[in-house]
């Protein structure tokens, strides 16, 4: 948490919101960490942009002890529980696509494209 909490002190995102505290509802300070509200019950860290998003990303997908290369909506769940930044959706989409293990391994869903046939002029 030591780590979050300097990366989170030099992101100008975290300063912004942590300026406009009163107006940001779903946001709240604890032991000088912004968190973000998620359910009434529940509360996560926000992650700034840099290393922490991308190790999270690798230890939610890419690591066996998490039930390695799991789908898109699982990885995303599984992230969602602990952790929220604004690009989250787009950030695991993009990992996912360039996980090669993944491309590798999962086959097409959709049928691939017809060949070519040439057709007369009018």
């Amino acid at each position: 948490m030591d780590d979050l909490r300097k990366c989170q002190e030099e992101d100008k995102v975290v300063q912004e919101i942590k300026k406009n505290l009163r107006s940001k509802k779903n946001y709240f300070i604890e032991n000088g960490i912004l968190f973000r509200k998620q359910q009434p019950l529940t509360s996560v860290p926000f992650v700034p942009e840099g290393r922490i998003r991308a190790d999270i990303l690798k230890i939610y997908h890419d690591t066996p002890g998490n039930g390695a290369h799991f789908g898109r909506d699982k990885t995303t769940r599984k992230i969602q529980e602990s952790y929220y930044w604004p690009t989250m959706i787009t950030d695991i989409r993009n990992h996912l696509d360039s996980c090669l293990p993944c491309a590798q391994n999962n086959y097409r869903r959709q049928k691939l494209p017809g060949k070519l046939k040439p057709i007369q002029p009018p």
